[in-house]
């Protein structure tokens, strides 16, 4: 009979301070508006593959910065903890509809007790004067004013899903549904493809010939995202070396571990288990921070770290109480990611199962044992996963 591990008390008082917190204390924070939207008005003339990692990078630049208390692990779409963003270069639909509802009905659904997500006075005016600055500058108005005339004839067909699933046609959401290359970046470091991309860039250099300025211009952009990330790790790591000085005991013996390991992985490839989960947590981040937040999948993520997993468990590192805790704490702060419906694990984790004392420790259990709340991570199971 199948058994769940048992939960810590730790990871019990976060799972509680999360339902505490998402009973009327999510808020829709528009700083990642603001920062796109004045990036992109200082960037009109700049190419679009450039535009979007440059908005990124300044992301990574300017985000605000914070850490909860028991917290593994580091990383917020937004200023407040679990808090979730609009991703306005796509479509403002539905943002201008809540910016022109009248002051009685957005306090009631967006300022009150029990509302989806709070929104403050002072996010409103960021809302409001983004949706004037992208109302026909979005990615959904540059399709639909690229679409042939016989497509509009579908509009609201009840066929299709063109018009029928939004309001007014098509493009008004990012692209879902797809896993990235976690595991090069955990195997390899950001230090390493930001040098890749710098000598693909120094490769083509005088030598732009035909279609060679779009690759020149492709390696410029994957080189400026690895930096933000790079960037954004780094200040992670002074923050919480700054945490540590806050702190005592136990606690700042922790977070001096996690403020150094952040240092390392800022540049360089994973040494642990918690380094490689910490690194795939940065890389899922910006890619919600970038607009694409519906159904990323982790892949498999015992091939990422799995086999430092297995080496603390057999030198004696870690203990599997302890790897419980981890990947009960990943899990959840996967589910911390609010906008949407999180990420899929899929498949999920068969081998890692096996590699950690014939599956006492397993990603499984933590789903088992973990309640989450909407917005979370999903698992995924088939009988095709071994």
């Amino acid at each position: 009979m199948y058994q769940a591990a048992p939960i810590s008390q730790r990871i019990i008082k976060i799972k509680e301070r999360r339902k505490e917190h998402d009973n009327g204390h999510v808020s829709m924070c528009g700083e990642r508006t603001k920062i796109y939207t004045e990036y992109y008005k200082t960037h009109e003339g700049e190419i679009a593959a450039l535009k979007r990692a440059g908005a990124l990078y300044e992301w990574c630049d300017k985000h605000v910065l914070s850490l909860e208390d028991d917290a593994m692990f580091v990383g917020n779409v937004g200023r407040e903890w679990r808090s979730t963003v609009n991703y306005i270069e796509w479509g403002t639909d539905w943002l201008d509809e809540i910016m022109s509802m009248p002051e009685e009905d957005f306090i009631r659904d967006w300022q009150s007790p029990g509302a989806y997500a709070y929104i403050s006075p002072e996010d409103r005016e960021v809302y409001k004067e983004a949706v004037e600055y992208w109302r026909d500058r979005t990615l959904q108005s540059c399709v639909h004013a690229v679409l042939p005339e016989d497509i509009w004839k579908l509009l609201g067909d009840n066929c299709t899903s063109f018009g029928n699933r939004a309001k007014k046609g098509t493009a008004n959401m990012p692209a879902g549904h797809y896993c990235a290359n976690y595991k090069k970046v955990i195997d390899v470091g950001w230090g390493h493809i930001i040098s890749q991309a710098q000598a693909q860039m120094d490769a083509h250099d005088g030598k732009l010939f035909g279609t060679d300025a779009k690759r020149y211009t492709t390696w410029r952009s994957i080189r400026l995202v690895a930096e933000g990330a790079k960037l954004l790790t780094e200040r992670y790591s002074g923050f919480v070396a700054e945490e540590a000085k806050k702190a005592s005991g136990g606690r700042r013996a922790e977070l001096e571990k996690i403020a150094d390991s952040l240092s390392w992985i800022a540049a360089h490839p994973a040494r642990t288990c918690w380094e490689g989960m910490q690194m795939l947590i940065i890389y899922q981040l910006l890619l919600h921070v970038d607009a694409q937040a519906h159904g990323i999948t982790l892949g498999r993520m015992d091939q990422y770290f799995g086999h430092f997993l297995e080496k603390e468990l057999a030198d004696g590192t870690m203990t599997i109480e302890q790897a419980q805790e981890l990947a009960d704490a990943f899990i959840l702060k996967m589910g911390d990611y609010f906008a949407v419906q999180i990420s899929s694990i899929a498949p999920l984790l068969p081998s890692f199962a096996a590699r950690a004392s014939r599956k006492k420790f397993t990603i499984t259990k933590t789903a088992v044992t973990i309640s989450l709340s909407a917005g979370s991570t999903k698992a995924e199971m088939t009988r095709r996963i071994p």
